[in-house]
């Protein structure tokens, strides 16, 4: 019977490397060439590497390795670091260069946190011009969409574009303004947008406050234009 060879998993010979390095039967240099030619290889070795490398941290770290072993597992990732892996991702992996220090994982905890849960919200229509016209269309351009209709749309356009859920209130009632006839249309549009009352309040308020400001504006200006005309009279009738 022929002789079968074992063919490793990419994780299992990396696991190998690491090891034989921090027990000394391996040099780092040479480790690092062999990983070198497995990228050659294998498209996701940077990813593998990681979680080796993490498992056989916690493998020093918790069977009190002798300090030479420790020494040729730092040897081994200076090799590695920004050259196979990112600096910054071992920092955060490995606690043997502080990743279990407190600052370290506060930082882990942000960063994962703006990366998964932080939604990225359009306020303004310059940020997301054909979202918002979308919607503007939406609302203005079929008097005979029902609220239910227009509740989904309204939807799909705020998760396709990410869509601000604030400015959209605030196009809703733009639009209820310039197509008044249709007030019960948008009244129970918001009611079951579920508009929060405050939100609107706010919003409203704004408003009122932009055009409150452009009153005064006005009121300036007519100022103005009096004390010319009377200033032009009085240097006319000298």
């Amino acid at each position: 019977m022929g002789s079968t060879t074992e063919v490793l998993s990419p994780q299992t010979e990396l696991l190998q490397i690491c090891r034989q390095v921090i027990e000394g039967q391996l040099a780092p240099d040479v480790a690092y060439n062999i990983i070198r030619t497995l990228m050659k290889t294998i498209d996701n070795i940077p990813s593998l590497l990681v979680d080796v490398l993490a498992i056989v941290d916690l493998e020093l770290s918790t069977e009190k390795k002798n300090e030479e072993c420790r020494k040729y597992f730092l040897e081994f990732i200076s090799h590695l670091t920004d050259r196979v892996v990112a600096d910054d991702v071992l920092k955060c992996e490995l606690d043997v260069l502080g990743a279990n220090e407190q600052t370290t994982r506060s930082r882990v905890v942000k960063t994962k946190t703006r990366l998964f849960f932080k939604q990225v919200k359009f306020n303004l229509l310059r940020e997301e011009s054909e979202g918002y016209a979308k919607l503007i269309t939406e609302l203005l351009d079929n008097p005979s969409l029902t609220v239910s209709k227009a509740l989904t749309r309204l939807y799909h356009l705020i998760g396709q574009f990410n869509l601000d859920p604030n400015r959209v209130i605030d196009i809703i009632l733009e639009c209820f303004e310039s197509t008044l006839q249709r007030r019960k249309f948008f009244i129970d549009l918001l009611t079951e947008f579920k508009a929060s009352g405050d939100d609107i309040c706010n919003i409203l308020g704004f408003k009122f406050t932009f055009y409150q400001v452009l009153f005064l504006f006005f009121i300036f200006l007519s100022n103005v234009f009096v004390f010319i005309r009377v200033f032009f009279y009085l240097a006319k009738s000298e």
